[in-house]
């Protein structure tokens, strides 16, 4: 192949590569997003007073096992050492402190929690 070919070729491959780069960085502000927005919307509309469960919005212990789960997948997929995946990975530990059932005990435990995970979902969307 002529080297002009050759050039072009390198070329589109170097930006074949940034974009599934980007893509991978994306998706992983995805995935974080729809974890923690599903934490953040079963903490704040958790009503332990309410007389049936459907009332109650229960949540699952599950609920902090996913955000744990990715907590461990994140550092794996940081491909390019993005320093503010690094720190949403930070955040997301704090909202993994405590377990679903001292959640669920705790009025003002969960509600801090929710917020913080409300904190992070707006800080994501500053990175996606």
């Amino acid at each position: 192949l002529p080297d002009a070919d050759v050039e072009q070729l390198r070329k589109d491959i170097e930006e074949q590569v940034k974009q599934s780069i980007s893509n991978a960085q994306r998706d992983i502000y995805l995935r974080i997003q729809d974890v923690v927005s599903h934490m953040a919307d079963k903490l704040a509309n958790y009503d332990p007073t309410a007389s049936s469960r459907k009332d109650k919005g229960f949540f699952r212990n599950s609920l902090v096992d996913n955000v744990r789960d990715l907590c461990t997948l994140i550092p794996s997929l940081n491909v390019t050492d993005d320093p503010n995946l690094a720190h949403v990975l930070k955040d997301l530990e704090q909202v993994t402190r405590y377990d679903a059932e001292d959640l669920r005990k705790d009025g003002m435990l969960r509600k801090d929690t929710a917020k913080d995970a409300q904190r992070i979902l707006d800080q994501i969307k500053d990175y996606m």
